[in-house]
């Protein structure tokens, strides 16, 4: 396998745009925080097994335990940057659904999150020092405060609807966005 292949089949775009490490990153946020956001959209169909399984809101718990389970994911230094996107993005509605268990994995993930030294390291690694300090210190704010800043665990129909649209334009947006970009 080529270099330009093994950087295609992680996802970075062709070297020749440029594009950095730092970039990429960032880039994988945007697209975690949009999959986390139509994830914890509620189904417009009464009967919500008509949705596809890639979008229904038990993926999340299935991503976020998978992240905790895995110690070379969560090592990563990218690793306390998505949680930090996916549970600020959702946790609200990860807390409505899922009681108890959202709350022992928080703590378990906020206990990583602070501690020092090597088991400290265990999220982020050496080099996410900073992006591991800011989701520790949100998951102790959302502990202390029972809910992520002033979002609502509940919304109106009319709310779901909005946000379900806004995000089917934003995934559109973004693919023509990306074939353009192709061309």
């Amino acid at each position: 396998m080529s270099d330009a292949d093994y950087r295609k089949a992680l996802g970075y775009q062709p070297e020749a745009s440029g594009e950095t490490s730092v970039q990429f990153i960032d880039r994988v946020i945007g697209m975690i925080t949009l999959y986390a956001a139509v994830l914890q959209t509620p189904p417009l169909t009464p009967d919500p097994s008509t949705t596809p399984y890639p979008f229904q809101f038990p993926r999340l718990w299935t991503w976020l335990a998978r992240m905790m389970s895995n110690e070379v994911l969560l090592r990563d230094r990218a690793a306390p940057q998505l949680i930090f996107a996916v549970v600020e993005t959702t946790g609200n509605s990860l807390q409505f659904a899922y009681g108890k268990q959202i709350t022992k994995l928080r703590r378990g993930l906020r206990n990583r999150c602070l501690m020092d030294g090597a088991l400290g390291e265990a999220v982020g690694g050496k080099e996410g020092k900073a992006p591991r300090m800011r989701l520790g210190l949100m998951l102790e704010k959302w502990e202390s405060e029972g809910k992520i800043g002033g979002g609502r665990t509940r919304c109106s129909f009319l709310e779901r609807e909005t946000r379900f649209f806004l995000s089917f334009k934003l995934v559109l947006v973004s693919a023509l966005w990306q074939d353009d970009r192709q061309r």
